[in-house]
């Protein structure tokens, strides 16, 4: 899921890891987003298998996610483990939430992870202790995991009673191995609240070990809500865009994906910004019933920096115009940062709505950053190392998200240390850290565990990290409200040392558990 502007543009400087136009979450966590048509989504993203596949890559950390994980302690993701049961693997379903429940609850005074929210967390931990989740709001469907009791009375309106038994249940035993509602035997992995409504009981089959096949049948599926659904898709890849040198050239996938059940005939042309060359300009695409097809494009930038856009206007063989599709490219010389901004977290006093840092409306105030030596395009040393802090206009893109991007940089002959400056937002007295990978010209590479503290320090709660060095320290930032919050902030560096007698090509940004903001990196 991309932030698109009210002109229809999408907004630059995207990776899957930003929190650009999202709220508390980031582009990755909003993606998997659409409960009441998850059949579309899954078919728009190569079908069950591929998507089992891409719901594994969210479910890499429970306990501490990065920005392209799934944060089962906020709301934006929490209906997403439910969504296995949609691709035939109910058994990930019970297991991953089973580990969100051992992981992010706890017996204490306040026992879960992040804000309750007004219940929201809380009674999803209830949903989920019962072994069922609302996963479509509006309908009566009710996505199945697995109960963590062993017995369970629900009292429902009218004076009915739900008995939910499982003898053998137990944090070990989470997967279901057969299912009764009054005796029948269900075989899928979801039910209606209608089934439930006059009471009754469910009674669960665990087991330690995974039934791979249980509610495994495409059939069985939980429905999907197709009213007014698109039979086609458009898209460019890389949806992040491209950087290209000034003269350079660079690929891009113009795909239509067709969740229709009958094949389509598509004919495309493309074109680019004032400079930006497009081959071919023009070609078409059979795209099978229910599946993608894809071609190739070359561009070829001209000799002025900047950002571009590739645009394509697609038709189906009856005339039928097919919504546009789009693409960012960035001309720069190596070494450039700004083409991987995805974040504005700096306003002007004078526009403090015009930039949110946190994802949660608060920014740096340029004014106070500069008063304490971080000037607009202006170089900066730090322990020996020189940085130059961006050179981007109040509210434009000024910063990095970590998210494991892979940048290329120009390094002066004999460097021996890598530095960054920057900070971390939405962090505990952890902060955010991660392992940058430094790759050098050789082959070889280098790890290197690189961490930011929370940019305010937990207003004033936490040190800074041993590793960090304070650069600059304000009185007060931004809100999108337009007022200032009177609360110290803070700009760190950090740094490590490079191997001896290599020569940097590139680094990998980490994908730290917290948001980690990158303004410069520099090497001495």
């Amino acid at each position: 899921m991309q932030a698109r502007q009210s002109n229809g543009e999408w907004v630059p400087g995207f990776s899957p890891g930003t929190g650009t136009g999202m709220v508390e979450g980031t582009a990755a966590q909003y993606t998997p987003m659409v409960p009441h048509n998850l059949n579309a989504l899954i078919l728009a993203k190569g079908g069950a298998a591929g998507y089992e596949k891409y719901l594994d890559s969210l479910f890499t950390s429970i306990d501490h996610p990065g920005p392209t994980n799934a944060d089962l302690s906020n709301e934006p993701s929490i209906e997403i483990p439910w969504e296995y049961d949609y691709v035939g693997a109910p058994w990930k379903t019970q297991r991953v939430v089973r580990e969100a429940q051992q992981q992010l609850y706890f017996d204490a005074p306040v026992g879960q992870f992040g804000n309750d929210d007004l219940g929201a967390m809380s009674s999803w931990y209830v949903f989920s202790e019962l072994g069922m989740y609302p996963e479509t709001p509006g309908t009566d469907v009710l996505a199945l995991g697995s109960p963590v009791f062993q017995k369970a009375v629900v009292a429902l309106p009218g004076g009915d009673k739900l008995t939910i038994t499982a003898p053998n249940a137990s944090v070990e035993n989470a997967y279901v191995n057969g299912l009764k509602l009054g005796g029948r035997s269900v075989d899928k992995p979801w039910l209606r609240y209608r089934d439930l409504a006059d009471g009754g009981t469910l009674n669960y089959d665990l087991t330690s070990i995974p039934n791979k096949s249980w509610g495994s049948d495409p059939a069985d599926a939980p429905p999907s809500d197709g009213t007014g659904q698109q039979a086609t898709f458009t898209s460019v890849s890389p949806s992040d865009g491209t950087v290209i040198e000034p003269g350079g050239t660079g690929q891009f996938q113009v795909k239509v994906t067709n969740v229709s059940d009958q094949p389509i005939s598509v004919s495309w042309t493309g074109k680019g910004d004032d400079g930006v060359g497009v081959s071919p300009a023009s070609g078409s695409l059979d795209v099978a019933a229910r599946s993608t097809a894809s071609a190739p494009v070359t561009v070829t930038a001209g000799q002025t920096e900047g950002r571009y856009t590739v645009s394509f206007d697609l038709k189906t063989a009856d005339g039928t115009q097919l919504d546009p599709a789009s693409a960012h490219l960035s001309v720069a010389k190596p070494g450039e940062l700004w083409p991987y901004y995805t974040n504005a977290g700096i306003s002007d006093d004078g526009k403090p709505s015009s930039a949110s840092l946190d994802t949660s409306g608060y920014a740096y105030s340029a004014q106070a950053l500069a008063a304490d030596g971080l000037k607009a395009g202006e170089p900066v040393t730090v322990n020996g190392i020189g940085y130059t802090w961006p050179d981007a206009a109040s509210g434009e893109l000024d910063n990095i998200e970590a998210a494991g991007q892979t940048i290329p940089l120009v390094v002066p002959d004999g460097a021996k240390q890598l530095g960054i400056l920057g900070s971390a937002t939405n962090a505990d007295e952890s902060g955010a850290v991660g392992d940058l990978v430094v790759h050098y010209t050789d082959g070889s590479t280098q790890k290197l565990t690189l961490g930011f503290s929370d940019w305010t320090l937990g207003a004033g709660g936490y040190d800074p990290l041993p590793g960090d060095t304070t650069v600059a320290s304000m009185p007060y930032r931004n809100s999108t409200s337009g007022s200032k919050e009177n609360v110290d902030t803070y700009v760190f560096a950090t740094s490590g040392a490079l191997t001896a007698g290599k020569t940097v090509a590139s680094v990998t940004l980490p994908n730290p558990s917290a948001t980690m903001h990158i303004f410069a990196i520099g090497l001495a």
